[in-house]
């Protein structure tokens, strides 16, 4: 792999001859070439449509494989991009993003696997790491939703209907798309592992679709919601709520079914819960069929001394599932845009530390292999139990028909008392 800064290219189309781009990588494998040119900008310099055409128009004259751009803005998937480009711009070229704080994640994560070859490589990345954690490196976390952010959250509490394809349901969904980012990167700073956000294939392949249906589900729920996947932990549900105006993280438990009654299965989850000291925390209990939901606070069933608050009397069948959900309730600084980042920034890591990291999800035991040689030693047993038994009956007595009917069977087939009086 071969870096260079402040590249010149022969061939520039018209008006960018002395354009130059902020570097260009070229990765050689065997035979084959990869090249990319990279732009880059801190602070709180944004990318340029206008600039990006051109670099892209540049790449395609001169054979460049595809454009990265670096930025202080998120996006959920490196091939998703800040800037909206039409298909045409695009084609022939790939085009990535990579966030300051991504890079700077990676950074952290790569030296905390600690899996170089050599001293001089690790020195290297780790004064990489540290000058992108200075407050003067000009990297920058999402720091606070669009400005339309207060107009819209007053929108849903009053009714006033908003139609998916407005500027500011999408500026509000594009800017919960970048905050969504920046929480996978801040937990997987503080667990020391990556944590990606769940996202569907056709979302992935298409940001276009993704902006789309989740400004539908904003219009029709008022609901800003996204799903963390923490390995060796269950999933992170993370749910604003535009019309309540709180915020709440959630995670759901299969019950233990190896254990059969009501009361074991709610405390086999609260001995779990022993060290959680948030207030805010409910238990929700799923039960079968169409019974309805229980739901009780950690206080409560502290109070309670046991798991009674959750246990409805009229079901037999134990609850085969549980909510665990901290809840925050914003009131009127859920309209500030700085306020509504703070806050969802606070409450993702607290959750997961009060909650997350102590339940452990039920796991079934395996099935154990069959003792064949027990097996058969018992129908060995069984087998010669059977025969004294025969033994001690006697052949069985026959009619006159039936002896008849066996007077001409050679006797060398003829069957045995034993198997007559079973076939019988």
């Amino acid at each position: 792999m071969n870096c260079y800064t402040e590249v010149n290219f022969i061939q520039a189309p018209e008006g960018m001859a002395n354009k130059r781009p902020d570097g260009l990588i070229v990765v050689t494998a065997g035979k084959k070439v990869w090249t990319a040119i990279v732009e880059a900008k801190v602070d709180k310099n944004k990318l340029n449509s206008d600039q990006l055409n051109s670099y892209l128009a540049l790449a395609k004259m001169n054979g460049i494989d595809a454009v990265i751009t670096i930025s202080n803005e998120l996006v959920g998937h490196p091939s998703h991009h800040p800037l909206k480009l039409g298909a045409r711009d695009r084609r022939g070229v790939d085009l990535f993003h990579w966030s300051w704080m991504m890079a700077r994640t990676t950074a952290l994560l790569s030296l905390d696997e600690d899996e170089f070859d050599n001293y001089e490589q690790r020195w290297i990345l780790r004064e990489v790491a540290r000058y992108l954690e200075h407050h003067n490196s000009g990297i920058l976390g999402f720091s606070q939703m669009n400005p339309e952010w207060k107009d819209v959250v007053i929108a849903f509490q009053t009714d006033i209907g908003l139609h998916p394809t407005s500027p500011e349901i999408q500026n509000t969904v594009a800017s919960w798309h970048q905050e969504r980012r920046d929480i996978c990167l801040l937990m997987s700073r503080e667990l020391g592992q990556q944590v990606q956000g769940k996202m569907s294939s056709a979302h992935r392949k298409d940001p276009l679709k993704r902006l789309k249906d989740d400004c539908e589900t904003l219009v029709k729920t008022a609901k800003l919601s996204c799903t963390l996947k923490i390995v060796g932990a269950v999933d992170l549900e993370v749910v604003a709520d535009l019309r309540a105006r709180t915020l709440a993280c959630t995670m759901s438990f299969r019950a233990p079914t190896d254990r059969k009654r009501s009361p074991a299965r709610i405390n086999w989850l609260l001995r779990q819960l022993s060290k959680t000291e948030d207030e805010n925390v409910v238990v929700i209990a799923h039960w079968p069929g169409r019974t309805r939901l229980t739901h009780a606070s950690l206080n409560d069933l502290r109070a309670s001394g046991g798991p009674d608050p959750l246990i409805r009397a009229d079901v037999a069948r134990p609850p085969h599932s549980f909510d665990v959900t901290m809840v925050r309730d914003l009131g009127g600084r859920f309209a500030r845009r700085s306020v509504f980042i703070d806050e969802i920034e606070k409450l993702v890591p607290d959750f997961y530390s009060q909650v997350g990291q102590h339940v452990t999800p039920f796991q079934e035991a395996p099935p154990k292999r069959a003792d064949r040689t027990t097996v058969t030693q018992e129908a060995e047993v069984r087998s010669e139990a059977d025969e004294k038994a025969s033994t001690k009956v006697g052949p069985p007595s026959y009619s006159e028909d039936t002896d008849a009917s066996h007077a001409s069977v050679p006797e060398s087939v003829r069957p045995t008392p034993r198997s007559w009086r079973l076939w019988r």
